[in-house]
């Protein structure tokens, strides 16, 4: 059994991803979990093979967080005998362009968000002026920087759905054998269904509740979730948006200004930041979630809210379809198509009960495949695989 090292910048906002680590050591000979901060207490008894080295990162001193973090891997790989590096968010691409000190060693990168690919389809649109104006925005020029290098100085890149494959060779030199794929897992006892009684009234009395939890703004479909709202209204049907998370750049005025020409200003709500315990009740007191993004590589998110048994309207997005490819559970929209969601939801409002029923087989979905301990064998069997193999 191989030998990993993994890195990831902490815990704390990591912590399904540690979880999943933890379940992938056991599949191992050692799994050494490199974090830029050890800001979260772990516990880590029943894990003999995962190891946890804090990397002692500075907060807003990146270049020096990432020389020492690149030397202290380098020392990590020759005296702990490391078979595999995983790297995430391009950390690692000094080490990289060294890697011919370390014969054997194979060097993965995750890639989580296609900065190349969302550059041109997803911001293509938008005036160079206006991106570089916002630093959410001006950075994805920079992260690209680091991203190409990291492909290309990779042994294998991995993403989260097959449908990402070709995103990433579309913008890189780098044939498709060369992409790994690795699902994104789900806490299913933490993201478990429960109820929260609100209402002394029954749900045909009060508003059809929607729920978004994201990026606020109109890569992730928020505009046609607004007009959505307004076509129920006309259908007869009154429906409320609530909308939890930080707005991209100028969204919330751009989507107050929306609601207001179409009526329904008094029908979305922004919610601003949760944390995760009230994202987990906001998917109880919800009757339906959207996520009609075109933006990410696959949202965990949609992981979590299937999980908890809330029925979901979703894009075809590969990193969502790879969660339901025959539409079992979650209903699929267009990242701009507001008649379509308005027609689910008034199917949903007529149909409760066959929804309901496809809600518990998205749950089931979640607890099969996409459960920490599913996606945990997929990690092991890849990096058994690597290790085999290794690259000379």
């Amino acid at each position: 059994m191989p030998t990993v090292l993994f890195f990831l910048p902490n815990i704390a906002a990591y912590r399904d991803r540690v979880q999943l680590l933890m379940e992938v050591s056991r599949g191992l000979q050692r799994l050494i979990l490199v974090v830029g901060n050890v800001d979260s207490q772990l516990d880590t008894s029943g894990y003999p093979g995962l190891e946890i080295v804090d990397a002692g990162f500075k907060r807003r001193q990146r270049p020096r967080n990432l020389w020492r973090l690149n030397r202290l891997v380098s020392r990590l790989i020759t005296s702990e005998s490391v078979d595999i590096v995983h790297d995430t968010y391009a950390s690692l691409v000094p080490l990289m362009f060294r890697k011919s000190r370390y014969p054997g060693v194979v060097f993965l990168t995750s890639l989580f968000a296609n900065e190349g690919w969302r550059l041109k389809h997803v911001w293509g649109d938008v005036p160079l002026h206006r991106k570089l104006s916002s630093w959410n925005t001006a950075t994805m020029y920079l992260n690209r920087v680091f991203e190409r290098a990291a492909i290309k100085r990779s042994d294998f890149v991995v993403v989260q759905a097959p449908g990402l494959i070709e995103r990433v060779t579309e913008f890189n030199d780098v044939p498709a054998s060369k992409v790994k794929v690795l699902t994104n897992n789900v806490d299913v006892d933490e993201w478990s269904p429960q109820t929260i009684d609100t209402d002394a009234e029954g749900p045909d009395s009060r508003p059809l509740r929607f729920l978004f939890v994201g990026g606020v703004g109109r890569t992730r479909g928020v505009p046609t979730m607004v007009k959505a709202v307004e076509l129920l209204g006309r259908r007869g049907v009154d429906a409320t948006l609530t909308l939890v998370g930080s707005a991209e750049p100028n969204a919330e005025q751009e989507l107050s200004h929306l609601a207001e020409g179409l009526g329904v200003q008094d029908k979305i709500i922004f919610a601003g930041r949760l944390n995760r315990e009230q994202v987990r009740d906001a998917f109880a007191m919800h009757d339906i979630f959207l996520y009609l993004t075109i933006n990410d590589g696959s949202p965990r998110i949609v992981l979590e809210a299937v999980s908890t048994g809330i029925p979901t309207i979703a894009t075809r997005h590969p990193g969502i379809e790879v969660m339901d490819p025959e539409g079992h559970a979650i209903s699929y929209a267009g990242h701009e198509d507001a008649e379509v969601v308005a027609e689910l939801a008034a199917d949903f409002v007529s149909n409760r009960p066959a929804w309901r029923e496809r809600a518990e087989i998205g749950r089931q979905i979640m607890v099969d495949r996409f459960a920490s301990q599913s996606v945990a064998r997929q990690y092991a069997a890849l990096y058994e695989e690597l290790a085999a193999n290794p690259i000379r």
